[in-house]
């Protein structure tokens, strides 16, 4: 239903970025994880199983999340592609919530990082990082969640995110929706991209959640 929503909603020009509330991911009743089911109502194929945490418990968010390829920068810019002024540095996150240890990704004013794509199906639901902000008044970090299949041939669909850099520290963004763009296969390949405007902000712990929950 989403997906034909979405579609709904590209085909009359509705812009996407909403931020939705943050939602609770209940776990399995006879398990201390959920079964990860990663194909949609009419797919054919599933995403492969991912090792997830519930590092947010502590900020309200119970969802369980995975880390994208490299997304704790511990292998420098591998798997990501840059442009412009990006770099890894020794300062990461204080809050490492996926324990994965590494640096950052710095970006300076206009440099950007592409993750390596991945796959995601309709029952990946959004994405979350933590990010520093450099404390410059009109300075952002803007964050695209693309999704790409054979959906009308050969198509994609994107949502953007404008996080503030006025403030500065770290901070955790808020739930980022994983676009549902997936064809009769059931799954769909996502990239994440973050680009930083007026000023150097840090990015750490890039995660997904493989589950939707109490989504309308």
């Amino acid at each position: 239903m989403r997906r034909w929503l979405t579609a709904a909603a590209l085909s009359l020009g509705i812009a996407a970025g909403a931020v939705p509330a943050a939602h609770a991911a209940a776990p399995a009743a006879d398990s201390d994880t959920p079964t990860q089911s990663s194909s949609s109502f009419f797919g054919t194929q599933s995403c492969p199983q991912q090792p997830v945490q519930q590092p947010l418990v502590d900020v309200g968010d119970a969802g369980w999340y995975y880390l994208v390829q490299n997304g704790s920068f511990t292998e420098g810019t591998n798997a990501w592609s840059t442009c412009g002024p990006v770099t890894v540095v020794n300062s990461s996150s204080p809050q490492d919530v996926m324990s994965a240890g590494g640096g950052s990704l710095a970006l300076g004013s206009y440099g950007s990082a592409t993750s390596a794509r991945f796959c995601t199906a309709s029952d990946h639901d959004r994405a979350r990082l933590f990010y520093r902000s450099p404390g410059v008044p009109g300075s952002t970090l803007v964050v695209r969640i693309t999704s790409t299949s054979n959906l009308w041939l050969r198509s994609s669909y994107t949502t953007t995110y404008r996080l503030d850099g006025s403030t500065p520290g770290w901070k955790l963004s808020p739930t980022m929706v994983v676009p549902d763009w997936t064809d009769w296969t059931g799954v769909q390949q996502t990239s994440i991209t973050v680009q930083a405007y007026g000023g150097t902000f840090l990015v750490d712990d890039v995660m997904v959640d493989p589950w939707r929950y109490n989504t309308p």
